[in-house]
């Protein structure tokens, strides 16, 4: 058979803590994966600054290189005479040298579109065939014009061709063309904002026409990703992208540049975004783990010293269910647990005392009903024996006499039990009316003087005419009889039983004192105990259930008083009745002063 397995409260403290600490764990994901997004909105945000400005210093470069081609032009055009081929040669050639970013400048004839002068060899004669859209532009009416990239001169380095259409009286005389080397743009714009950070510049067919950092040149001319933000800035948009290249992974804005149909774009590499992001989130992650370990290690001590008494508690339990009554917690403390701890230590020492009440009670109760049953037994054994052998019974009123009274006997103490269940179960039935105490006495005292001939009674009325009380006189009278009973038990033979009524504060006390053995002081705080009897200092056996002084209490506290026990050993007891004085209509106090 499977016996079903829980969890002990330690670990369902744990357990607590854990659902505790899971939702922070949550949360702190949610928070890494938030930052993330606003590291990335942040990046995007610098990036797109840094494309505004890389296109706008791109522009403003281009707008220089224009206006001194105007110059130059005009230049060519001014004198009355037309120049020479060698002077114009001469001025190309110094401008050249005003511009390191310029591989070549030459002017070109609009009337047979050949290059009629330039400065560097290789470049002169027909038009090369990738600055043929540039000068068709120039034809169409554009006046400022920028080429894609291509490949120009001997050495077929990467170039683009600015071409700057010249006019005479309105008349399209010439076209200046500077053949810039990309990877020079970079003198004139910003510089990079991290180290891994990238700008580039991106011509109208979409290749690379200048990309910053240390591996450029192999860049330029090659086309851009197909999923790169500059293809949607080529379009006139802004293109943003927060991840794109599969090789490299970057996030990056790319925005267009006026009037030369290009596109200026800054990245930033995914894994740089990251790298700050990652180390807050794993620090905050360490956190999160030490500050949820110390939680389950004090969540783990906590439980353990709460439980530890509980544990105690739980071992107690087991031993006295398997028998052993001397077990006890032992817990020490003010607060819950040691309170628990110590109401169920005393629970045991009252399931103990009732456990060897009821030992006691079965070994009296054998031994009270034992004699009784043996002398009616032996009693009746004579008669039959009598009767068997045919002989006459001589003393049959003397057995009889003998039946009768162990019978009175086993039914008086069947009584004794019987309102010892009912003082359990609540109280005896009371009858409550006006009772004079006095008549009470005198008639319990009447009783035992004439059947006792060896202890003299004596009654003393202190308070006469006035000891009324609210009671049952049959009550009150049993509770006087057992102790006049328990005194001629214990006094000596021709010991007195003194009794006393007095009246003092509106309470009518009753005593009954004796001068016998007395109860030693360890056992006077029993004597009203369930089955307590008094052990004996001369040896002999009282008798008795140890019932009566029980049911005598219950019957003074349900009158609203009080029954206790005075004793001096070897010189006697006194027991007090102490009960509430009641006047009856017609009475009236009577004052006694001693």
């Amino acid at each position: 058979m499977c016996r079903s397995r829980t969890l002990g409260l330690q670990w369902r403290l744990l357990l607590l803590v854990m659902l505790l600490v899971v939702p922070l764990m949550a949360l702190h994901v949610y928070q890494a994966y938030r930052r993330v997004g606003q590291r990335v909105d942040v990046e995007l945000d610098l990036d797109a600054k840094l494309a505004e400005a890389v296109s706008a210093a791109f522009t403003n470069g281009l707008d220089n290189l224009w206006d001194e081609e105007l110059a130059l032009g005009t230049s060519f055009l001014s004198q009355d005479e037309a120049m020479s081929d060698r002077a114009i040669r001469f001025l190309l050639q110094t401008q050249l040298s005003a511009h390191p970013s310029t591989a070549a400048i030459a002017w070109i004839d609009s009337a047979d579109g050949h290059v009629v002068a330039e400065t560097q060899p290789g470049w002169s004669g027909p038009v090369p065939g990738a600055l043929e859209p540039s000068l068709q532009r120039v034809g169409a009416g554009e006046i400022e014009v920028l080429s894609n990239v291509f490949s120009g001169g001997d050495n077929r380095t990467p170039v683009v061709a600015v071409s700057r259409a010249i006019f005479r009286s309105q008349q399209h005389a010439g076209t200046i063309v500077a053949y810039v080397n990309p990877l020079l743009f970079g003198e004139s714009l910003p510089i990079g904002r991290s180290a891994n950070g990238a700008f580039a510049l991106v011509d109208a067919n979409g290749n690379l026409a200048y990309v910053s950092g240390p591996n450029a040149q192999g860049h330029v001319g090659k086309p851009v990703g197909k999923d790169a933000p500059s293809l949607e800035a080529l379009q006139g948009r802004v293109g943003l992208s927060r991840s794109y290249g599969s090789h490299s992974p970057r996030i990056g804005v790319a925005v267009p540049v006026p009037r030369v149909g290009w596109a200026a774009s800054a990245t930033t590499p995914t894994r740089d975004v990251m790298a700050a992001t990652r180390r807050e989130t794993l620090q905050d992650l360490l956190t999160l783990i030490l500050v949820a370990s110390v939680s389950l290690l004090a969540a783990w001590l906590t439980a353990n010293h709460f439980l530890r008494p509980l544990r105690r508690l739980q071992d107690a339990a087991r031993a006295i269910s398997l028998g052993d009554l001397d077990a006890r917690v032992g817990l020490q403390g003010t607060d819950e647990l040691a309170s628990t701890a110590q109401t169920f230590d005393r629970m045991a020492e009252d399931i103990q005392g009732l456990i060897q009440q009821r030992d006691r009670f079965l070994q009296m109760a054998a031994h009270e009903l034992r004699n009784p049953m043996s002398s009616v037994k032996g009693a009746l054994s004579l008669i039959r024996r009598r009767l068997a052998a045919g002989k006459p019974i001589d003393n049959l009123a003397s057995l009889t006499s003998i039946m009768e009274g162990e019978i009175d006997r086993l039914s008086h103490l069947l009584n004794a039990l019987l309102e010892a269940f009912r003082v359990q179960e609540g109280g005896l039935p009371l009858r409550l009316e006006a009772v004079n105490v006095w008549p009470v006495v005198q008639a319990a005292v009447a009783t035992f003087s004439t059947a006792s001939e060896r202890h003299r009674f004596r009654v003393e009325n202190v308070a006469p005419g006035a000891p009324w009380v609210l009671g049952d006189a049959g009550r009150l009278e049993d509770v006087l009889r057992n102790l006049y009973s328990n005194a001629i038990k214990y006094a000596p033979d021709g010991g007195e039983v003194l009794t006393r009524v007095t009246l003092e504060g509106g309470r009518v006390l009753v005593s009954v004192r004796d001068n016998g053995v007395g109860i030693p002081p360890e056992q006077l705080p029993h004597v009203f105990e369930r089955f307590f009897r008094c052990s004996s200092t001369t040896g002999s056996d009282p008798g008795g259930l140890g019932l009566g002084l029980y049911i005598c209490q219950d019957i003074v506290t349900r009158h609203g008083g009080r029954i206790w026990a005075e004793s001096t050993p070897g010189q006697g007891t006194t027991f007090f009745i102490d009960l509430p004085q009641y006047l009856p209509e017609g009475e009236s106090y009577e004052r006694t002063d001693h």
